[in-house]
């Protein structure tokens, strides 16, 4: 992530115990043009990303360690590679 903040994507607070990363206008206006680009590459890339979205809002206020313990993802690591999760 360092690298995001060196580009000036981001601002990364450092605090102990946990890392909280906040994009900025120039890493919105990048994202913003990174998904536009994705939209027209890839026809299903519109509902990956309401996907994605989903799942963030889901678990935005728990820890990876809390996350890790759904049975989901117990069952897919248990899976072949590329499982869908």
């Amino acid at each position: 992530m360092d690298s995001m903040d060196d580009l000036n994507l981001t601002d990364n607070s450092d605090d102990e115990p946990i890392h909280i990363f906040r994009i900025t206008s120039k890493g919105r206006q990048v994202a913003s043009g990174i998904k536009r680009g994705l939209g027209k590459l890839d026809p299903g890339f519109s509902e990956k990303l309401d996907t994605i979205s989903s799942v963030a809002h889901r678990n935005k206020n728990r820890s990876g360690s809390e996350i890790v313990e759904d049975d989901d993802i117990q069952e897919a690591k248990e899976e072949t590679y590329q499982s869908n999760v």
